[in-house]
């Protein structure tokens, strides 16, 4: 690498490599001097950088081990190692360490990992948690617990404690079961960020039997995000009809304009970047970046709570905010960082296929022997959930008005559910029954017709939809017209019944229109 080069990519990463001295020694002079002996050290050994390496972590490993050699005895017992950048950095009180022997010695043992006195001491795990990165010292004989009470924000009569041992035996367990059962499908085993994707947020709260024909429909349609972000928003709910949550499809379509516009088409190749995202949270962030970048980060979805909950004993409900914050310090701590996208795909699948919610398959299992559900009998409880507030049921009434083979549909553009799918005029009750005379007074009934009597109708049985907070019941009544509605319906599109197949309803809808349960009333 010339001066030149060297100079340029230096400068451009001066700010962070001073912010990162600082935040190694909390001390300003300290600080300055680390940077300086890191810059005279990295110019000096310029003709040691590879091409094709990166620069920045090149420079970060340099830094690291001049703190090392000549910081860190200045470092208390509780420094922390951040995982992500392979560098020590102090937060004075930040945790506790606690076993079931005498956490002096653990306390002293640390104290000499980090004077440099003990070289034989390993850190085989690291837990993120709330921000920091929590660390156990490895040593069989005498150090296996973890106590989870001593986090911030977590319930001291918890009492969790980490054993070392069983989460070695899951581990190999798991990975063992994964070889003896694999499970091909085909977005498994890619590396196209674009299809991970796809697929992960098809498969949000959907099962894969499910969503894998709209997989390979989406793929064979859109078989890169250019094509689905240049897709006219109609078509892709079009073929997402069906899979519920449209929210998602709305999602996605933001989503792939954004990576095809701002970033070129390429997706962010780190966890913040694609939390970025529009409908990208944690766990889907996880899986994208461990299957595709094979990054460390744990993905915690239900398979996983389960699965962690049986084998370790959680009983903390997993829907709470203290039950999502230790959830994920076990992900975290049992990943296998080398092989980050293996290892969650095995315990997804070891959740859909055998530590199924109902009927597991706890008499073949490789867990039996340490899973704490089964030797409890505590199967079928665990995982615990909260108590779950109660659907809100609402009733809608649809008018599905016939004149000479045309029909009335809108659009629903109101936030409120399905939003940007099709229905027909509505009118939303508080009860499951009207009368007829109650449509023909009805301000929607009216907007239409004015005060134009009606004269026969059929009605459908009622439909339901369970949506995940609310119930949804409806009755369509469809009128066969003598003469047409109101002129001025531009809140209204006006279709041939033929052509329905080409808009994208609610399943509710759906259901309605291959029904042939109608009946007459006069």
């Amino acid at each position: 690498m010339s001066n030149f080069e060297f100079n340029t990519q230096f400068k451009n990463l001066s700010s962070m490599l001073q912010a990162f001295a600082y935040n190694l020694t909390k001390n300003n002079e300290d600080a300055k001097d680390l940077f300086q002996e890191t810059a005279y050290r990295a110019m000096t050994n310029r003709e040691k950088f590879r091409p094709g390496t990166n620069f920045k972590a090149w420079l970060f490993t340099i830094m690291k081990n001049i703190f090392i050699n000549n910081y860190r005895k200045k470092v208390k017992a509780n420094t922390i190692m951040d995982s992500t950048e392979n560098l020590f950095y102090i937060n004075s009180g930040a945790t506790t360490i606690s076993n079931a022997g005498d956490s002096n010695i653990m306390v002293k043992e640390l104290t000499q990992m980090v004077d440099g006195l003990e070289e034989n001491i390993r850190i085989p795990f690291m837990m993120h948690y709330q921000g920091f990165k929590y660390f156990q010292l490895f040593n069989f004989s005498t150090f296996q617990l973890f106590n989870f009470s001593t986090l911030p924000g977590v319930s001291p009569d918890m009492n969790y404690t980490w054993d070392s041992l069983k989460a070695e035996r899951f581990v190999s367990a798991l990975l063992g079961w994964k070889d003896r059962n694999p499970r091909p499908l085909p977005w498994k085993g890619i590396k196209d960020p674009y299809l991970i994707w796809l697929s992960e947020v098809i498969l949000q709260q959907t099962r894969v039997e499910q969503g894998l024909p709209y997989f390979e429909r989406f793929q064979k349609r859109f078989p890169d995000i250019i094509s689905l972000a240049a897709a006219p928003d109609d078509e892709v709910y079009k073929l997402w009809e069906g899979l519920g949550y449209y929210s998602r499809a709305r999602n996605m379509l933001e989503t792939a304009r954004l990576v095809a516009g701002t970033y070129g088409g390429k997706f962010p190749d780190t966890y913040e970047g694609l939390r970025v995202l529009k409908g990208v949270g944690p766990y889907t962030a996880a899986a994208i970046a461990s299957f595709a970048f094979d990054l460390p980060h744990a993905v915690v979805d239900g398979n996983v709570y389960r699965v962690l909950a049986r084998v370790f004993g959680i009983a903390t409900p997993s829907d709470t905010g203290e039950g999502k914050r230790l959830f994920g310090v076990y992900a975290q701590a049992l990943l296998d960082g080398q092989n980050p996208g293996v290892y969650n795909q095995a315990i997804m699948d070891f959740g859909a296929l055998h530590c199924k919610p109902a009927a597991p398959l706890c008499g073949s299992c490789p867990m039996q022997a340490f899973c704490s559900a089964y030797r409890e009998g505590k199967v079928e409880e665990w995982p615990v959930k909260a108590k779950r507030k109660a659907r809100k049921v609402r009733y809608f009434h649809y008018l599905v008005l016939n004149y000479r083979g045309k029909l009335l549909i809108r659009k629903r553009a109101a936030k409120d559910i399905w939003q940007n799918l099709y229905d027909f005029p509505m009118i939303e009750s508080g009860q499951s029954e009207l009368e007829v005379g109650q449509i023909g007074d009805n301000p929607v009934w009216e907007e239409l017709f004015g005060r134009k009597k009606i004269r026969s109708f059929k009605r459908s049985r009622p439909f339901q939809q369970s949506l995940t907070h609310q119930q949804i019941i409806a009755c369509f009544w469809e009128f066969e017209l003598e003469s047409p509605w109101k002129s001025d319906q531009s809140a209204y599109l006006e279709v041939d019944r033929e052509n329905l197949s080409k808009f994208a309803f609610p399943k509710i809808v759906d259901w309605y229109l291959n029904d042939n349960s109608l009946y007459l009333e006069l």
